[in-house]
Formats: structure tokens, sequence, C-alpha cells
């Protein structure tokens, strides 16, 4: 089975310079270049989206370089930005219009959000929401592999959550390891078996078994 590649990037936009570097265990933001988040209003009204997120935490890091929330949102925001859709979008406060951005910039946006997210652990290892925003980050970058190994932290520490063996096992799936998607998707039904997704599990459980069980090929 190959990986799936049909995902699109769609986007252009603003640049955004950011380097979070270590000093005396705290955490210290940096930021050159113009105020860019001003090219977000006007946009459909005034955009107060990830971006206004984003300059409000680094100027709280800036504040204090030891604030691990801020930094916490600094990779939320980023995140956001990298994932949320583009143009013209119903919301519960009608139809908004969102700002586009190029792959490269999108791929930008998800390092610094997967910078924030590991340098915050450093300062707070185990923190659970903090490890599965990482883990979104590494499936939003499509690797897969690296979403499967935080996804197994994240399981051993919470044998009970279903959503987190559902997510396992779709990050196994994608990365080929067919065994583990069966045994994730396994244990997501034995804790969810009435859940919406059952029949998708049983699915890609179906998938994983007559993958695991076809011939090797081999040169003539």
């Amino acid at each position: 089975m190959q990986q799936s590649k049909t995902r699109t990037w769609f986007l252009r936009g603003v640049f955004i310079f950011m380097a979070f570097t270590l000093f005396g265990g705290y955490v210290l933001a940096v930021v050159a270049g113009t105020p860019v988040f001003q090219q977000f209003t006007g946009v459909g009204g005034a955009y107060s989206g990830p971006d206004r997120e984003i300059e409000n935490a680094l100027s709280d890091l800036r504040d204090d370089p030891s604030d691990m929330a801020a930094l916490q949102r600094v990779g939320i925001g980023y995140l956001t930005l990298a994932t949320q859709p583009s143009g013209e979008v119903e919301t519960i406060d009608g139809i908004r219009t969102y700002p586009e951005f190029t792959d490269a910039e999108r791929d930008r946006f998800l390092a610094r959000s997967s910078r924030a997210f590991r340098l915050y652990l450093e300062e707070n290892p185990g923190d659970k929401d903090t490890t599965l925003n990482l883990a979104r980050v590494y499936e939003a970058q499509q690797n897969h592999v690296q979403a499967l190994q935080v996804y197994r932290e994240l399981t051993a520490a919470s044998p009970e959550d279903r959503d987190l063996f559902w997510a396992m096992g779709l990050s196994a799936y994608f990365a080929e390891d067919v065994e583990e998607a069966q045994r994730a998707m396994t244990r997501f039904l034995e804790l969810a078996p009435n859940d919406a997704r059952a029949s998708d599990a049983e699915q890609i459980i179906e998938i994983a078994q007559a993958t695991a069980n076809q011939p090797i090929l081999t040169q003539p």
C-alpha cells in the first residue's frame, strides 16, 4: 500500500521570521522583520484569527521568556495557520475570507509549530495536550512514522483513550505499519465497539490483514 499523496497545500500570503533558542533553561523568542500581521486586516472584515494569537503570544514571550502558556499558543497558532481552509468559509459568525499561503509558507508554519511544542515539552515533559498537538503537526507534515511514535507514547500513558488508539491506527496505516494498525484498531474496537468510526476501523483491520498476508515477491 502506498501512502496517499493527494493532499494539496493551498494558499499564498505573508512571511514571518521567528527563531527560538534556549537560554538559561528558559525559552527566548526572537522576532525579526516588519509587522506582517497587518496584512490580515480588511480581509472579509478584521481578521482576528490565529495570526493575532501568534502576535500576542510572541509579545508575551518578549515580556517573559519563561511564559510556557504563551509558547503553547505560538505552536497552536502556527498549526492553525497551516491547516485552516482558504478562501470563503461559512462560520457561525457568517462568511469569512481566509488568507492564502504557498506550500512553502505552510511548511514553515508547521516547522515553527513543531519547534514551539518541542521546546514546551523540554520544560514540561509528558504534557498530554502538547504531545498530542505535536502528533498533529507530524500528521499535517505527512510524517506518519514520527506521528506513530508519538501516539505510542500517548497510548502507553492513556491505555483507555479510544481516540488515541483511533489516531494511532490511522498513523500506523499511513506509515504502512500494518501490524501496528491492526493492533491499534482492534484496541479501539474493544474500547468503543459502538463508536461511529467502528466500521471504518473494521475496514482498516481487514485491509491490514490482507496486506500482511500478501506473499513477498522476489526477483526471478
